[in-house]
């Protein structure tokens, strides 16, 4: 008995059987998987903040600003809002701020060091809805300057960048605000 023969058989009766069944697999209505009520994509700004301004030409964002708070401008320049980060997340070289924004051009602006617990500079007024950019402006503090006697409270650091961002398409925009 040849038994390659119906080795043969076998194998193209197994390798049709499995083609048939994958291709009725393949042609079965797929309605139930298709979803047409689904939220749009989120769209926005994914921001790394950047300290390299210094001795070693390397990011120290991590290590020296322990707060920040960035303040959102449309292109032409009106206030929309503010983000505030104080937590340890930003010590992870990693961070990035997640701004869900709708598509267009945006200015932005970081101060590091104005919203701490210990901080040493302070805005002079708060932005409200509308209010231009020109008008953001960061004083330091009356105990700072009005003290007396020398005080053994050190300077808070205060950090400062600013960045021009455009949203386009249907996923986050990665940017870097130094």
């Amino acid at each position: 008995m040849n038994f390659s023969k119906y080795r043969n058989k076998l194998s193209r009766w197994l390798g049709a059987a499995c083609f048939a069944a994958f291709g009725a697999a393949a042609m079965s209505s797929c309605n139930d998987a298709i979803y047409d009520d689904l939220d749009p994509c989120r769209i926005g700004v994914e921001l790394r903040f950047v300290y390299d301004y210094n001795m070693e030409w390397a990011n120290a964002f991590p290590a020296k600003v322990d707060c920040v708070t960035l303040y959102i401008y449309d292109a032409d320049g009106r206030y929309l809002a503010q983000r505030s980060e104080t937590s340890e997340a930003l010590r992870d070289e990693n961070y990035r701020m997640i701004l869900d924004l709708p598509q267009g051009s945006y200015r932005m602006v970081a101060y590091g060091g104005t919203t701490c617990d210990n901080h040493s500079f302070s805005l002079v007024n708060k932005p409200d809805q509308g209010s231009l950019i020109t008008d953001l402006r960061v004083a330091m503090d009356d105990w700072c300057i009005n003290s007396s006697r020398e005080s053994s409270k050190s300077l808070h650091p205060l950090f400062w960048g600013t960045l021009d961002v455009t949203v386009s398409g249907d996923d986050y925009t990665q940017a870097t605000l130094p």
